[in-house]
């Protein structure tokens, strides 16, 4: 009985289906952003996306950039806050 090798299809950059995902699961990755924010940032390029079909794909690795360019959030004051009462 012969054996055959499975064959990988050439890769081109591209990425595979498993790296894209839907717009609203692109949202919900993103911290369940608005709808109108997320559009903006993918009309502005932070986002990558293709389409196929009628549907839109967002890559998961821009959605990660997004992300780490985010600021590191701060907690706690590093000065005293202080009140001031009117009498």
């Amino acid at each position: 009985m012969q054996s055959y090798q499975a064959l990988s299809a050439p890769t081109y950059g591209e990425p595979t289906t498993s790296e894209l995902v839907t717009i609203e699961e692109a949202r919900r990755l993103s911290g369940n952003e608005s709808r109108s924010s997320f559009y903006r940032a993918l009309a502005a390029g932070e986002l990558d996306a293709v389409k196929r079909g009628r549907r839109t794909l967002v890559s998961v690795a821009s959605i990660r950039r997004r992300l780490d360019a985010l600021p590191k959030a701060a907690f706690g004051s590093t000065k005293p806050t202080t009140f001031k009462l009117e009498a």
